[in-house]
């Protein structure tokens, strides 16, 4: 691999996880198709690179981000898939991956019940690049068609992957 070949590499990397921590930012402001807009992007930036930890980070991002009202059972395989994936390629979990999967898994397993929970996981664990990118895409196509809230604006979500601090900086920018 050349020096140029690793550099584009990096920068990929890099501007995927930026576009998951900038649509976990979005979302924690109630902004969720926004938020399905820049995973989206990320998902784009995952096939065309065929880049696996991209993949990876935007599945668990959108069973995080939708886990309230996504479909669960393809959230719950979506979750099946990162995980074979992550398995497979021996990508480490991050602090930041863990807490999404994890609040992604609890709610969807809350949905579902353990019962269906249980039964939609190994559907995932069986899915190729091309089919879990596929789940990603269907299921950011009916988050971003959502529109914006005709009413007030929702409460924070209880689950945060922002410290307090972090918070503060996010509102001074935006």
């Amino acid at each position: 691999m050349t020096c140029t070949a690793a550099g584009e590499l990096g920068d990929e990397s890099a501007r995927g996880r930026a576009l998951l921590w900038l649509a976990s930012a979005t979302a924690e402001r109630g902004e969720i198709p926004r938020a399905a807009i820049l995973l989206d992007e990320l998902l784009e930036l995952g096939t065309q690179s065929q880049d696996r930890r991209l993949l990876l980070l935007g599945a668990a991002g959108v069973a995080w981000l939708l886990r309230d009202q996504g479909d669960p059972e393809e959230l719950v395989q979506l979750l099946g898939a990162a995980e074979a994936m992550r398995r497979a390629t021996g990508i480490a979990q991050a602090v930041s991956y863990r807490t999404r999967v994890a609040i992604a898994t609890e709610t969807l397993r809350s949905r579902l019940g353990q019962e269906g929970f249980d039964a939609a996981l190994p559907a995932g664990r069986s899915l190729l690049f091309e089919q879990m990118a596929g789940l990603i895409q269907a299921a950011l196509d009916g988050a971003i068609q959502v529109g914006p809230p005709e009413e007030a604006p929702p409460e924070p979500r209880p689950h945060t992957l922002l410290s307090p601090r972090e918070e503060e900086v996010l509102h001074l920018v935006a």
